[in-house]
């Protein structure tokens, strides 16, 4: 398991205490795995690994049996081992099912859409606004109080 995670024949029979900082990190992976929880919790998990690493990484977390929740800026690593993503966003949860790349794809197209419809409500507001100004207009022009009155009407709409 440790030469799988990349860590070198050689540092295999070493005290802990002489190994580095990433040399650690990659033997509380592997005992971590050898404890067999029902959850892995891992962040970053692939720091500190090469290619070959990676890899082996890879393949554990997606024979894995039990849940596995992991926290990453690789997105690769992401599309080859995630089934589900938890998005936590300004106090928000959302969760999506899929890798990572088709997330991110539904992520832009929410966002796109989220945008057409502000577009759409600030011209709604635009317009509302002209015709406000039009009816206080002939309101005080025609001495009517009917256009004053859908003025006053128009303007608390637009004020929810």
């Amino acid at each position: 398991l440790l030469l799988g995670l990349g860590l070198a024949e050689s540092e295999l029979t070493k005290p802990l205490s002489v190994l580095s900082g990433g040399q650690k990190k990659l033997v509380g992976l592997a005992r971590l795995i050898l404890l067999n929880p029902d959850v892995l919790l891992l962040d970053e998990p692939d720091n500190h690994l090469d290619l070959p690493g990676k890899l082996f990484l890879e393949k554990l977390i997606q024979d894995y049996e039990g849940a596995v929740v992991i926290i990453s800026h690789d997105r690769y690593l992401l599309d080859a081992v995630v089934t589900h993503i938890a998005e936590l966003e300004d106090g928000k949860l959302t969760m999506f099912e899929g890798d990572y790349s088709s997330f991110i794809a539904d992520k832009d197209l929410r966002l796109a859409r989220q945008e057409e419809l502000f577009r759409a409500q600030q011209h709604e507001i635009k317009r509302m606004e002209i015709a406000i100004k039009r009816f206080a207009i002939w309101g005080k022009v025609y001495d009517n109080e009917k256009f004053a009155a859908k003025a006053k009407t128009m303007q608390k709409r637009l004020d929810k």
